[in-house]
């Protein structure tokens, strides 16, 4: 857990909009998890659409 916070920490300091997030869980399922910093959300996406959301 202390990785991945200082992971978000990062991305929050370089003020990025989102994040991917690639595990195991998201792996088996063959796809990614796209993290929209600004509200906290969450959601799981074909690794293809990720572009798509974060331009929108």
């Amino acid at each position: 857990m202390g990785l991945s916070r200082t992971r978000f920490f990062y991305t929050n300091t370089i003020r990025a909009s989102h994040v991917v997030i690639v595990g195991k869980n998201e792996l088996d399922a063959g796809k990614v998890a796209l993290k929209d910093m600004k509200t906290g959300e969450q959601e799981l996406l074909a690794v293809e659409d990720v572009a798509w959301k974060v331009l929108a």
